[in-house]
């Protein structure tokens, strides 16, 4: 399990909330409201190495625990959410090579990754398939040394501004049980490949999320993650560790933006003249926030809990259920 020095955590922690607070917060009503790429954020968060905030040491990467890079997520999402998820998707291509790559994937790509000069993501999703991936229609037809994947994916995180993808393809559509004929390819744009439109949100907006097009695309056998096809087993464990890294995420945003929402409110209402005026309403909402402070603190030692589960590969499904918990406590 992967560690780290508290006083060389406390500096890291030190210089994210600096960069949130002088360089991201000024600008998140702009970009968020024009659905605005934010390239110069990004290329910062290359030089704070949040490309590779997970990647192994050996590779070029930080090397962080799950619990460190857990409360990193939870710093930046309380003032901008959009952007954790250019890196925290970028670190899920990461994993795929790292966790299930040969040796020789490893040491070519995992430095690229970790400095942020190769980015993108995963491509799992297609128009009928989302959830269930054994329904996917991708193919990869294997032509001498190389395949030729034809297909599409959609609502792929950095699709437009990413370049390099873990394509999820079905090498064997016959095969039965369907993931044993699953395989992981690491697929860069380039003729055959290419953006067909980037997809509008109602929020979650400055991430780019894109249809990809794939039309008799051909990849080199070397780019096979793992360099077999039809990695069930792989593909499974694969999945499962995409879910937990979702999971964690979705979980670690939701509460980030929770607590900084019920903050800014309490704010907002004892500087408002008609609330702090009324003791009575002062007193009921001085209430209602501590034991919204409480519940939060609650969640939180569930977090470190969560976290730790997370790099020993448990499921973390608790953990959204305990955000849902505490939201509709709040709200009660």
């Amino acid at each position: 399990m992967a560690t780290i020095d508290p006083a060389d955590e406390a500096q890291l922690f030190a210089t994210i909330d600096r960069w949130v607070e002088r360089e991201v917060a000024p600008r998140v009503k702009e970009f968020d409201h024009a659905d605005k790429w934010p390239a110069e954020i990004v290329e910062q968060m290359k030089e704070l190495g949040l490309f590779g905030a997970t990647v192994s040491p050996d590779y070029g990467g930080l090397g962080l625990p799950a619990t460190t890079y857990a409360q990193i997520v939870m710093k930046v999402s309380a003032v901008w959410m959009a952007i954790t998820g250019i890196f925290n998707s970028h670190l899920m291509l990461a994993l795929a090579v790292e966790k299930f790559g040969t040796e020789p994937q490893r040491r070519h790509w995992l430095p690229k990754f970790a400095s942020g000069e190769v980015r993108g993501g995963l491509a799992l999703t297609e128009p009928n398939a989302g959830t269930d991936l054994q329904a996917i229609r991708m193919t990869a037809r294997r032509e001498g040394g190389d395949y030729v994947i034809n297909g599409t994916k959609t609502w792929i995180t950095n699709g437009v501004y990413g370049t390099c993808f873990a394509v999820l393809v079905k090498t064997d559509p016959e095969a039965k049980p369907a993931h044993r004929g699953m395989s992981l390819f690491l697929c860069e744009k380039g003729p055959g490949f290419t953006v067909g439109r980037k997809l509008k949100k109602l929020g979650y907006k400055s991430i780019d999320s894109a249809e990809l097009v794939f039309d008799n695309f051909e990849v080199n056998a070397s780019r096979l993650i793992g360099g077999e096809e039809g990695k069930g087993k792989r593909s499974d464990d694969y999945e499962a560790r995409a879910a937990r890294r979702v999971t964690m995420t979705v979980a670690l945003t939701g509460l980030a933006i929770f607590a900084r929402a019920a903050c800014r409110v309490m704010l907002r209402t004892f500087t408002m003249k008609h609330f702090s005026s009324a003791r009575s309403t002062r007193c009921s909402i001085s209430s209602a926030f501590s034991r919204i402070t409480s519940d939060t603190s609650e969640m939180m030692s569930a977090l470190a809990r969560s976290s730790i589960r997370f790099s020993r590969n448990e499921r973390l499904f608790d953990l959204l259920r305990n955000v849902r918990l505490l939201r509709t406590s709040a709200m009660s």
